[in-house]
C-alpha cells in the first residue's frame, strides 16, 4: 500500500506563495506607503501655512497695540516702514498696509503673503480692524 507523502518538496503546487501573489502583495504595500508619504507631505505644508498665519496674526496684534499706545501718531512714516519690513522678513513675499477709516481714529491692517500651499497664485490675506 502506498502512503501519502508529507514532504512539501514533493507537492510544490500546494505550498508557499506564487510569484504573482508576492507581486500583488508588494504592489498593495507600495500603494499604501506612497499614500502615507503623500499625506505626510501635505501635513507638513498645512503646518507651515498655519505657522505663517500665526506670524501674520502676531504681527497684526503688535501693530494694533502700538497704534493704541500712541493714538496721535500718524499712520504713515517710519513706523509703517518698520512694520512693512517685519512683514517682508517674517513671511514669504510679505506685505503690510494700513487703511485709515473713521477720520483716522481707526482702520484696517492688511497683511498679504504667498502661502506655502498655493504659492504666488494663491496669496494669503489677513485683515484686522483697529480703533485708537
Amino acid at each position: 500500500m502506498h502512503s501519502p507523502c508529507r514532504h512539501p518538496a514533493l507537492h510544490p503546487a500546494q505550498t508557499g506563495s506564487t510569484l504573482v501573489e508576492v507581486l500583488a502583495a508588494l504592489s498593495i504595500l507600495a500603494i499604501g506607503v506612497i499614500g502615507l508619504a503623500s499625506a505626510q507631505g501635505r501635513s507638513l505644508a498645512v503646518s507651515q501655512l498655519t505657522h505663517e498665519h500665526l506670524l501674520a496674526h502676531s504681527l497684526a496684534l503688535s501693530v494694533i497695540e502700538q497704534l493704541r499706545a500712541s493714538p496721535q501718531a500718524p499712520l504713515q512714516g517710519p513706523r509703517l516702514s518698520e512694520w512693512q519690513d517685519r512683514a517682508a522678513q517674517s513671511l514669504p513675499q510679505g506685505e503690510l498696509s494700513l487703511e485709515s477709516r473713521h477720520g483716522g481714529r481707526g482702520g484696517q491692517i492688511v497683511i498679504q503673503w504667498s502661502g506655502s500651499l498655493g504659492g504666488p497664485e494663491a496669496p494669503q490675506v489677513l485683515r484686522r480692524d483697529f480703533y485708537r
